[in-house]
This record gives C-alpha cells, structure tokens and sequence, in this order.
C-alpha cells in the first residue's frame, strides 16, 4: 500500500517507521524549506533505559514538497501527523482535493471536534481515527548524554496502537502496521497495531481530558511535579479533569463513567511519580519539551472544551478557571501549518 504521512514530527517518523518496516510504500508531505533534510534520512531510537541511545538508519521513503507530487504519486492512505491547531490551516483542503476517490485519510489529530471538522471536507465514511498510544520525542532530550540527533519511539508495555471507524478501512490501517518486523533494539511485540471498533465519534479518547487539564497545571506550577505538588493547581487540575470526563463522554453520546470519581490529586500525583520511575527517560523534561512546543494546542484544547460545555449546559467553571490561570497570556490559536517537529 502506499501512504503519504503529513507532519514528519517525531509522531509522523514513529509511524512512518513502522509501516516501513512492514514493507510499506511511505512517503512524506513537507515544506520545500524540510525536503533535504528530510530525505537524507533519520536515526531512530527505542531507549529501554536512560542514557546513550543505540540509532536505527530509517531512509529509503519518498519526500513530497507539492500537492501535485502528491496527486501524481497517489496514495492508498494519507496520515496526519500534526497537532489540532495545525490542522486548522489553509493547507488541508488543497491537500485532501489531491487524495484519490478512495484514499483513506487516517486522524492522529488529538482535538475533541477533530472529525467533524474533517468531516466537513472529507467523506466521513473514508475517515480511520488512530490514537496515539506510543511516545515519541526529539533525541537528546535537554540534559541527556550526547549522541546524534533523531527520533526516540518508545511503546509503554503491552501498548497497541488503536484505530477505530469504517471496518475495512480500519483493519487495512492496522494491518499494514502489523507487519512491521521487530530488529535489534526495536519493540518486541511482533503486532503494534489493534483494530478498535468501527464506531467513530467526536470527543476522543476520554483520558485526554485528564492529560491536557494535568498538563495545563503543571506548566503553571513550573513543569515540576514537586512544584504542583505545592500547587493550588494540583485541586484546580483534579476538578477540571472531571469536567473535562463529563464533557468528552456527553460528546460521545454516553454518560460518564463512574470511574471519573477516582480522579483527585491522590491518585494522580502518585500515578506521575511511578510514570516518572517506570519510563526510559527524563519525564519533567520531556513534558517541558514536549509540550511547551505545542501549548498552542493546550490551549485550544482546553478552550474547546470550555466551550463545548458551556453550549450543553454543563458545568465548566474550573475548566475555565484552569484556563484563565495558565493561558492568560496566549490570545486565540491562529490557523497554521504542520511543521514537522525537527
């Protein structure tokens, strides 16, 4: 199968990595300003531990710099690796009018609305949503042991990679990743990839909820859990996170787990410390990194939530007061273009 991946980030190499490795046909969609760069190739890195990391070459995929390239080339799958905000540019419409009459355009695209949105300029019945499960960052990370530059991939134990809406469409997603081999240094599991159900809706996964209302408080607290810890932001964050829940599953159509109950500051606080012990990387620093690049996205993610709630009548105020302590400086996300996180 051919795939045209946008965004060739650290989630666009991670992706691309693995459907290459599949012996699939991957190419990439980037500004003229990334293509030689791009095209010389990448190492790639799956760390089991902190420290000195061993590169995996990853070259031999196409590099795209126009929508006619992309016209000319087809493309059974097109991928889009960018934040929501990015997404929201004057790019996309030129770029899906040069996707085939049966192209399946697969959303990695975090945003609540992000199906919608896509829905309203792609037929909705070719739309895949994939949920990103793996790590992905930037290597050497600020601090870290120098080596050379590239990507870092790491799945959590047991992870697959979701995807979830039409079932032909979803199932040939995953089975183009799932004949990714497994080389020295690289994830054991012989599959990465699951088919989820084909029921797409907006509103994501809801654990995001709990991830940018957290991720929000502790850039207030000066990206340090010992200093949310301290925070006032640490009860702010808990209370929105329940908001958020609330909000994402009455998107869904369903009503909100119990469970969103559970979601208070001791629970969360230790569940980041034992993150913190447990993954092969500095984890306050790869939040700093991570997401101080794409705050924009935060931001909005946390606006768009405010507002979905507010236009279903549901209760917001923490939402809102979380939003207004950390993002009080950031005005409305402009419409931007992907740009790969190199």
């Amino acid at each position: 199968m051919r795939h045209v991946l946008v965004g060739a980030g650290a989630v666009g190499i991670a992706y691309g990595w693995f459907l290459a490795r599949a012996g699939q046909e991957v190419a990439y969609r980037v500004k003229p300003r990334h293509a030689q760069e791009l095209a010389a190739g990448t190492n790639v890195y799956f760390p089991k531990k902190r420290g000195v990391r061993e590169p995996i070459r990853f070259e031999g995929y196409e590099v795209l710099t126009s929508d006619d390239e992309v016209r000319a080339r087809g493309a059974d799958v097109a991928w889009l690796c960018m934040s929501a905000t990015a997404m929201r540019g004057p790019w996309l419409e030129p770029f899906l009018a040069a996707l085939g009459p049966d192209t399946t355009l697969v959303m990695l695209t975090p945003g609540a609305e992000d199906r919608r949105y896509l829905a309203e300029r792609f037929p909705e019945e070719r739309i895949v949503a994939g949920l990103i499960t793996l790590v992905a960052w930037q290597s050497p990370l600020p601090g870290e042991p120098p080596h050379p530059p590239g990507i870092a991939i790491w799945l959590p134990p047991l992870t697959r990679l979701p995807f979830r809406g039409p079932a032909a469409r979803a199932r040939a997603v995953v089975d183009a990743l799932n004949g990714a081999g497994a080389p020295a240094g690289a994830p054991s599991l012989p599959r990465v990839a699951k088919f989820a159900g084909a029921e797409l809706t907006d509103g994501g996964s809801l654990a995001s909820g709990i991830l940018t209302t957290h991720i929000s408080a502790l850039e207030g607290a000066g990206w340090t859990f010992a200093g949310l810890r301290k925070s006032p932001l640490k009860k702010l964050a808990s209370q929105a996170s329940r908001e958020a829940i609330a909000v994402l599953a009455a998107l869904q159509g369903r009503r909100p787990p119990l469970s969103r109950a559970l979601v208070r500051p001791w629970t969360i606080l230790p569940a980041l410390r034992l993150a913190a012990w447990r993954v092969p990387y500095d984890l306050e620093v790869y939040f700093r990194y991570h997401f101080t690049k794409v705050r924009d996205q935060t931001a909005f993610s946390m606006r768009e939530l405010e507002r979905l709630g507010h236009d279903r009548g549901m209760p917001v105020t923490h939402i809102s007061a979380l939003t207004r302590a950390v993002f009080v400086d950031l005005a409305e996300p402009r419409e931007l273009e992907p740009t790969p996180e190199r």
